[in-house]
């Protein structure tokens, strides 16, 4: 543990008085400490600025329990039953969640440090708002991905990517909740409005850079749809196959397949896929348009590679 864990550790430890964690006794301003409640049912009870230190809850039941600006040390959560608890500004520290069983849960600003919960237990556990959505999202993939679990980590980044985007949609349009309505100026609602249309087409394009099949998608329908149509309805009489093949004829003589072709060759930079030669200002702008969309997306693909070995 760091030093400044340590301090942290003692701050929250420090004017507490010492007692044992009885599951019939609501607490306030009590240190728990080296004990275990296995199998116990914790119910309707209420604890208020007290700190869980080294604390056993294997296969424990806590069932309608207020945890309130209360800290958790290397507490060991196993087998849990945690059902209508609201836990408001608790903090997690060096603690082990495994098989939880979560149930209508609340959490209000919790701190999660050098530990997670799996996605799979606690997503539904995620709150509505998405200001607060997204803070504990993000925490938990962070955490996840120090623990070297990258795929809890990954399913976190995209649910706190999405719950920003539906944050700066509500402050954008002053949607949601009254905090939205009344809590944000113009300018503030201008700029947020640009960051969502912006955080849309990052989401479309390639999922935040977290999915390459989105990217892979947004390839395919550049290259084999986009990009062709714009050749056919504006550029036909532009593309002709050259004269070695035979006699130069116009575009609409061409076939689905070579439209096709030409656009790829040009989004993968011209590596000879097609034999369309270019006339005219037009088809040479909209052509070098097209390279230049496929250099994007080649550089998309290598960031997407680059996160991945490095989150692995």
């Amino acid at each position: 543990m760091s030093a400044t864990s340590a301090a942290l550790s003692a701050g929250v430890l420090h004017g507490r008085s010492t007692a044992a964690l009885d599951h019939n006794l609501d607490g306030a301003d009590t240190l728990y400490a080296s004990d275990r409640v296995d199998d116990q049912p914790f119910k309707q009870r209420v604890y208020r600025h007290c700190t869980f230190a080294n604390i056993s809850f294997l296969r424990a039941i806590l069932d309608n329990c207020t945890f309130e600006d209360c800290s958790f040390l290397d507490c060991y959560f196993r087998k849990t039953s945690i059902s209508s608890s609201v836990f408001i500004g608790c903090r997690f520290e060096d603690c082990t969640f495994a098989e939880l069983d979560f149930v209508d849960c609340t959490f209000i600003f919790p701190l999660f440090r050098r530990c997670f919960i799996a996605y799979d237990q606690f997503k539904d556990q995620l709150p509505l708002d998405p200001g607060m959505r997204y803070r504990i999202a993000d925490e938990l993939a962070r955490e996840a991905g120090v623990a070297g679990e990258s795929g809890d980590a990954r399913e976190y980044r995209l649910k706190a990517a999405a719950a920003w985007e539906d944050h700066l949609k509500n402050v954008a349009l002053g949607s949601g909740s009254t905090y939205y309505r009344t809590h944000f100026e113009l300018k503030q609602r201008i700029h947020a409005g640009k960051s969502w249309i912006f955080r849309k087409l990052n989401r479309s394009l390639w999922g935040y850079g977290d999915r390459g099949w989105i990217l892979a998608r947004s390839f395919i329908l550049v290259g084999a749809a986009l990009f062709p149509l714009l050749f056919w309805l504006f550029l036909r009489d532009a593309l002709r196959r050259p004269a070695a093949v035979g006699a130069a004829r116009p575009a609409e003589g061409l076939g689905f397949f070579d439209y096709e072709l030409f656009s790829f060759d040009n989004l993968l930079n011209r590596p000879g896929f097609s034999d369309v030669q270019l006339g005219g200002d037009g088809a040479r702008l909209l052509t070098g348009i097209e390279v230049v969309v496929g250099l994007i997306f080649i550089g998309l693909f290598i960031s997407l590679v680059f996160n991945w070995m490095r989150r692995r």
